[in-house]
């Protein structure tokens, strides 16, 4: 992973994980030219993520996407809404109603020397869609 001269690296190439059946997940293409991850729930409700390894030297960072989300129904679960976090964490959702085009973030900290971790765009529903603009992935390094 290679971070720019603003401490920026840009995100491609990510994975689905799907723990709730039905749940449909795809890459789509979204108003003005863009792409999107998306997850939309299935009867079951949703609780799925698209991730993506990456290993990391110790810091500060925060993970970030524009996304937009759609038709949202709570679980009844605090941690029903999206989430941006890495694996082994459980922060409390970013985001947790229906919102068009937004900037949200979640942020994390290495402290070994290095380690892998894995990046998390998740969806924990009983209905709706949330759609991660690709483009806009970026992890950044914070103070």
């Amino acid at each position: 992973l290679e971070f720019d001269g603003q401490g920026r690296a840009m995100l491609a190439g990510w994975e689905q994980q799907v723990a709730t059946p039905e749940v449909k997940m795809e890459k789509v293409e979204v108003p003005g030219g863009k792409t999107a991850y998306s997850i939309s729930s299935g009867p079951g409700g949703a609780q799925a993520s698209w991730r993506k390894k990456v290993i990391l030297p110790a810091g500060n960072y925060k993970l970030a996407a524009r996304v937009r989300v759609v038709g949202y129904q709570p679980l009844g679960d605090p941690r029903s809404g999206v989430t941006l976090r890495i694996s082994g964490e459980t922060p409390p959702p970013t985001l947790a109603t229906d919102t068009e085009w937004k900037w949200i973030a979640g942020t994390f900290q290495v402290r070994e020397v290095q380690r892998e971790v894995v990046l998390v765009l998740e969806l924990r529903a009983a209905r709706g869609r949330a759609l991660f603009e690709a483009e806009s992935l970026m992890l950044q390094r914070v103070p």
